[in-house]
């Protein structure tokens, strides 16, 4: 009788213990789960300085939700001084995986290390293509990503490589973002860019996939088709940069091209990502989403509708600027989001581990 009640109680102890196995096991799959949500998110956030209530709130959230990258804006830009006090602080914070710090940094007219602010500045692409030679190009780009890193920034969001099809295009041609209406020229001149980033170390993205050039409105404001301006030329400068393994980052644009997709812009579809960029260029680097808080994008679909979509179609991090409707509590709000949706399997672990695994061989690039 002892010996049964012996068994009994040993049969007791081992199920019990990989039950609390197994509760150990699935915890530390939902850390993890926790880490690849948050290495997804890129975020910009409003104030100018460490004590600002906005900047103290976003510190904690970075660490609190693993959030894999910060976006620097223009109003978060004083001057030199107060920007290396800003990224400074940034840059203590503790991070498992190097913690993205992206900024716009084409030159011209989108610069946010800006000369009247006080730093160096540079002349945008059309005038780079038009006055200077590849090589000067270079120079003046080797310049410009090492005033980046200087101040701590690890991603530079350039180079543009839409073509100037419509130069009066109010978000590309009409402000010299674009080298030309010749992909060798655009493909050359990014080159000078990209090797320029590469060389300091830092990560660049080529913006605006599949080309925004030929738009006659302006995403950020509301929707952009190109259905009957846009043409397969317009992705020439991606397939030479792909092939040359010089993409280290794509940027997706909120334009409509009912051709491609009927229903949805590149950024949230699967036939702009999955089909045309990853199978048939096959590109499997990284793609990041432009601003999703943009009008194109905000102005018709919710929150999680969108978050949802663009992570399905293959987008790899979530840019949310917090400029167009800023929220303090939306880091934490994005990322309740994913997980609930991961959980609902509404997006599978599999596309969460693929994005992160891409981001991961992205940031070993980071030096």
């Amino acid at each position: 009788m002892r010996f049964k009640n012996n068994i009994t109680i040993i049969f007791f102890i081992l199920v019990l213990t990989l039950s609390m196995l197994s509760c150990s096991h699935q915890s530390s799959s939902e850390a993890n789960l926790d880490e690849q949500i948050g290495q997804m998110l890129l975020f910009g956030f409003k104030g100018l300085n460490v004590d600002d209530n906005w900047v103290q709130t976003f510190t904690q959230q970075i660490t609190d939700l693993n959030i894999g990258g910060v976006l620097v804006l223009s109003y978060n830009v004083k001057s030199p001084t107060q920007l290396d006090s800003l990224m400074n602080h940034f840059k203590q914070i503790k991070s498992n995986l190097p913690i993205l710090y992206a900024i716009d940094q084409e030159g011209g007219k989108v610069q946010r290390l800006s000369p009247q602010k006080g730093f160096q500045g540079f002349p945008s692409a059309q005038y780079t293509a038009e006055n200077l030679s590849l090589e000067e190009a270079y120079n003046s780009y080797y310049e410009l990503a090492n005033e980046c890193k200087d101040y701590g920034f690890n991603l530079i969001l350039a180079p543009v490589v839409d073509l100037n099809i419509n130069p009066q295009s109010p978000a590309i041609g009409n402000l010299e973002r674009s080298y030309s209406n010749n992909p060798m020229i655009v493909s050359s001149y990014a080159t000078a860019f990209i090797n320029a980033i590469k060389d300091n170390g830092l990560i660049s993205c080529l913006k605006h996939f599949p080309g925004h050039g030929s738009a006659s409105n302006d995403s950020h404001l509301d929707i952009t088709d190109v259905t009957q301006t846009w043409s397969e030329i317009e992705l020439d400068p991606y397939i030479t940069l792909i092939n040359q393994n010089l993409a280290q980052a794509i940027m997706s644009a909120h334009i409509f091209n009912t051709n491609i997709d009927e229903n949805y812009p590149s950024s949230l579809s699967d036939s702009f990502i999955n089909n045309l960029l990853r199978n048939e260029l096959q590109y499997d680097g990284v793609v990041i989403t432009d601003d999703l808080q943009m009008g194109a994008i905000q102005n018709y679909y919710d929150l999680e509708d969108t978050i949802i979509k663009s992570i399905n179609a293959g987008s790899d991090i979530l840019i949310f600027s917090q400029y167009f409707e800023p929220n303090i509590e939306l880091p934490t709000i994005v990322h309740n989001i994913i997980k609930n949706a991961v959980q609902s399997k509404t997006i599978s672990k599999e596309r969460i581990e693929q994005s992160y695994f891409r981001i991961k061989q992205l940031k070993n690039q980071i030096w």
